[in-house]
């Protein structure tokens, strides 16, 4: 942080102004990451999340990539895109529900 209290955002290709709106809108509840057309900006908005800290944001999103897989997920999206972000949270339970979903189908 600057010392006139300021964030300096220096990453030009992760730091956004889309990704910092698909962010806060993950945020406050009002999108899912899948929902959130381009991988690579689903991608982004993770890295971006691990980047600066913000826990809670990414135990949310990996709980959406979870409801994806289950029975009762209403995402159009395949495994393969979970898997996908699964890997980039470093979640192996996850990876693994994943893999075993696109064996199914």
């Amino acid at each position: 942080m600057g010392t006139n209290g300021r964030i300096e955002l220096t990453d030009k290709e992760l730091e956004t102004g889309a990704v910092i709106s698909c962010l806060l809108a993950i945020m406050i509840d009002e999108a899912n990451v899948l929902d959130i057309p381009h991988l690579v900006k689903r991608q982004r908005i993770v890295r971006f999340a691990e980047k600066y800290d913000f826990t809670h944001e990414l135990r949310t999103i990996s709980l959406q990539l979870q409801i994806a897989l289950s029975p009762y997920g209403t995402g159009s999206k395949s495994p393969t895109y979970v898997l996908k972000l699964a890997a980039l949270l470093d979640d192996h339970d996850l990876c693994s529900a994943a893999l075993k979903k696109a064996g199914e189908g």
